[in-house]
């Protein structure tokens, strides 16, 4: 009975650790003046253990370069028996605040203590990372960050690689719009891929919904999602949009968060022709007669008026002539 009560004391006191640090978290500019808080520069990714004293402690990697549109997998993993809160905090190289991670870190020795969160980055350059924790004893956390594939490569099929007609990894806040100008073909097959690519903390609404419109060379607008909510991460929403014209399109995006900012990846791939035909709704330049004899047709009341016109005629003609005939066969008869 004592067990579970000091384990329920320990849940507590951490929940309530990451309730009052949601309410007073400490910005970058804040981090970076505080001389007490440790700070690691350095390009390279961490692979290291960490120290993180009791009741809170917080560790800032500075300038860590990471390359454009790529997923970088950042790994935790609490190497001393000890429960612990973490928060993590990511800041790219214009500063702007990415919360990806917290919760508790729960010691179980039968099973992995560790977590693995992707982020895939919009924009090159020095990234800063917060480690900050709440504990009731003095813990270790090992800390590792990995450069994995190409943002998108894992999700879009080997075979349609080549055929990306545009390939983007943007950063969004609430109500951001950004709209893509591209040259589409008539007739073909074209496959949109969308995807999140930083993760959220549990503590946070972690729900991004989207806007997403095509309007063609003639300004017909296809709405395809309307305040749509997006996967979650590590999966992917996908669509297929087939052309009647060629030209340029337009392609809008709009995204709705609660979060401070979050990144996604999105790309159009060419996969195949779909039609042979002339194009109904395409003009050539031609000269004026031409083009009337190739447009011009008669209604159909039109003709069967004609033909019915016609065929009277040939009847009264036919009669006439008939009596015409018998009439002087019957005088020959006298």
């Amino acid at each position: 009975m004592g067990k579970l009560r000091k384990s329920f004391l320990i849940i507590f006191i951490l929940f309530f650790f990451i309730f009052f640090s949601s309410l007073g978290s400490l910005s970058r500019a804040s981090i970076l003046k505080d001389s007490n808080i440790p700070k690691i520069n350095g390009p390279d990714l961490p692979n290291k253990v960490y120290l993180f004293q009791s009741p809170q402690d917080m560790l800032l990697l500075e300038d860590i370069t990471l390359e454009q549109y790529y997923t970088y997998y950042l790994y935790v993993e609490i190497v001393t028996p000890y429960n612990c809160s973490l928060k993590i905090t990511i800041w790219d190289p214009e500063g702007k605040q990415f919360n990806i991670f917290e919760s508790p870190l729960n010691v179980d020795p039968e099973s992995a203590n560790y977590f693995e969160m992707p982020f895939g980055t919009a924009l090159a350059g020095n990234h800063d990372i917060a480690f900050e924790v709440f504990t009731l004893e003095n813990v270790n956390l090992y800390i590792k960050m990995e450069k994995g594939p190409k943002c998108l490569y894992d999700i879009i099929p080997m075979e349609e690689i080549g055929d990306l007609e545009l390939y983007k990894v943007t950063r969004f806040a609430d109500m951001t719009s950004i709209d893509h100008t591209i040259l589409f073909e008539s007739d073909y097959l074209y496959k949109f891929y969308v995807v999140r690519l930083s993760p959220i903390a549990l503590t946070e609404d972690n729900i991004i919904r989207i806007d997403l419109s095509v309007e063609d060379p003639d300004g017909i607008i296809y709405n395809i999602y309307s305040n749509t909510t997006l996967v979650e991460i590590n999966s992917v929403d996908r669509f297929k949009f087939g052309t009647a014209i060629g030209g340029l399109y337009t392609v809008k995006i709009t995204i709705h968060c609660e979060v401070k900012h979050v990144n996604i990846g999105y790309s159009i791939v060419a996969l195949n022709q779909i039609g042979s035909g002339p194009v109904a709704n395409q003009t050539e330049p031609t000269n004026s007669t031409t083009a009337i004899n190739r447009y011009f047709t008669m209604p159909t009341e039109w003709t069967m008026g004609i033909l019915v016109f016609a065929g009277t005629i040939a009847a009264i003609i036919g009669v006439v002539l008939y009596k015409q005939k018998r009439k002087n066969v019957i005088g020959s008869d006298f």
